[in-house]
């Protein structure tokens, strides 16, 4: 198959942008061909005003990178923006319906923190800041192990599909739809990850680590059933792996963010607090960081997978087909 480019993803980040707050575009470009690319050129459209042209140096069989479009701060209300994959047709490909995509977002006002009625205003700042830290530090440690859930869940549902399905045949796929799929599900559903509070950099830095830990060994293998028992472990590995190092660090990223020394600290708005456990934990809240639970994490985060792996297997079935004559 020539070069196929697709967008995998197009984002915002941060995925709630907030006035005054910058902002920034990436869009996953990959190609799913047999064939390099050569360069392209992609191209982004902000609310049909603006226009940004990006080169890009082409993709290999299978490759994928990311193109980053940094913005100044955006007006509040509704904003669109479209991408576009090889604006100037250099790569010849027989169709290009899933080379361009579109995204509407909102950007609003900063919300003010929530205030203690009873509280006051010459209240302790910095134990204040400490218990908060603390709370997020918490519910993100919980949310992470009902994510390693969500992984493992995953994995024994794709195994028994596996195995229902599919004999000792010959096919090619490419894992990488599921490794999308987890890095898109934490990006949406990960306590803070859209606040600013840096528990993870940005989504595209987590997909790196993700695939490092992955690498491509189980691209366009041989042997569909026993391969795909094979990347299962292994993007659950993969999965894990990369999710720590993305946040490594990131207690103490949160501690600096609220300390009062930070004057970018979205605690200096507080002006009637406490130390009441109630009104610690609706700082937790407001900052981005509710209860999580089952319903609000491991669900939504395995359902992405398991929608993910269904498509990696529509391609194995595609192959089958095709080696079949069927197609």
């Amino acid at each position: 198959m020539p070069a196929d480019l697709r967008i995998a993803d197009l984002v915002t980040d941060p995925y709630h942008a907030e006035v005054g707050q910058p902002v920034a575009f990436l869009v996953n470009c990959h190609n799913v061909g047999d064939e390099g690319t050569g360069p392209f050129a992609v191209r982004f459209e902000l609310d049909n005003q603006e226009y940004a042209n990006f080169d890009t140096r082409g993709l290999g069989p299978g490759e994928d990178d990311w193109v980053r479009w940094p913005h100044d701060p955006l007006t509040e209300g509704a904003h669109h923006i479209y991408c576009l994959l090889d604006s100037t047709h250099a790569v010849p490909e027989s169709e290009e319906r899933h080379n361009q995509k579109s995204v509407h977002f909102q950007v609003t006002q900063p919300d003010r923190p929530p205030q203690d009625a009873d509280g006051d205003e010459y209240y302790d700042d910095e134990n204040l800041a400490s218990l908060v830290a603390a709370g997020v530090i918490g519910r993100v440690n919980t949310w992470l192990g009902l994510a390693v859930q969500a992984v493992e869940e995953w994995g024994r549902e794709a195994e028994g599909m596996v195995a229902a399905e599919y004999a000792d045949v010959d096919a090619t796929f490419d894992t990488a739809p599921v490794l999308f799929a987890f890095v898109q599900a934490t990006a949406k559903h990960l306590p803070g990850v859209s606040t600013g509070m840096g528990v993870i950099e940005d989504a595209a830095t987590l997909l790196g680590l993700v695939q490092g830990a992955m690498g491509n060994k189980h691209m366009t293998m041989a042997d569909a059933r026993a391969k795909l028992f094979a990347a299962i472990p292994e993007i659950q590995a993969a999965t894990g792996a990369g999710l720590r190092q993305a946040i490594q660090g990131f207690d103490g990223r949160i501690r600096a963010h609220l300390s009062p020394d930070n004057d970018s600290s979205p605690l200096v708005n507080v002006e009637k607090g406490s130390l009441d456990p109630a009104y610690i934990g609706s700082l937790v809240t407001w900052l981005g960081f509710p209860e999580v639970d089952e319903s609000n994490t491991t669900l939504p985060i395995k359902q992405e997978m398991v929608d993910a792996f269904e498509q990696v297997t529509w391609e194995v079935n595609r192959e089958l087909q095709r080696a079949a004559g069927m197609l």
